[in-house]
């Protein structure tokens, strides 16, 4: 069986079945993913930043697989030239080098980005509280895959639900 991933323990990364980063993790097969899999009525279209391209490939792998359209970029200056306006979910991270994710968040908050932005950070417990409550939720990274999806998923619901004429 073709083995996805794991987010499970903080920073502890596997892909293809070999270890990317981190000294700890559980293995997910691909038909342990398809069977947690919350049902997509979209196309949903996620934007996620984070400067770590091992976890941002990982990352952009699963939600394809689960079904969604996504834009990975690795600069967060870059996350501002796109058109916000198609997106429908933004995952950041936190720490990035040219601005971190709160600088982010409020300037694609200034730049009319209306959807739902989830921080996804390997310390959300060293963010300080005035900075947590700014996203729609704030996601450790070493939460399970299946979690982090339903998150997702009950977020882009609650987005179309709000769109609905």
């Amino acid at each position: 069986m073709e083995v996805v991933g794991s987010f499970d323990g903080v920073g502890d990364i596997y892909y293809a079945g070999r270890k990317v980063m981190g000294s700890q993790s559980r293995f997910i097969r691909q038909d342990q993913l398809d069977k947690s899999l919350p049902p997509i009525r979209g196309p949903w279209r996620i934007l996620c930043v984070d400067d770590d391209l091992a976890s941002l490939h990982l990352r952009r792998a699963i939600l394809e697989r689960a079904g969604y359209q996504v834009i990975s970029i690795d600069r967060p200056s870059e996350a501002l030239e796109q058109d916000l306006s198609v997106i429908d979910l933004i995952l950041l991270d936190y720490d990035m080098p040219e601005m971190n994710g709160r600088e982010l968040f409020l300037r694609l908050r200034t730049a009319r980005a209306i959807c739902p932005i989830l921080l996804l950070s390997g310390c959300v417990e060293g963010i300080p509280p005035e900075v947590r409550v700014l996203f729609s939720t704030c996601i450790t990274k070493g939460t399970p895959i299946e979690e982090i999806l339903a998150i997702v998923a009950a977020y882009l619901e609650q987005a179309m639900m709000r769109d609905a004429p």
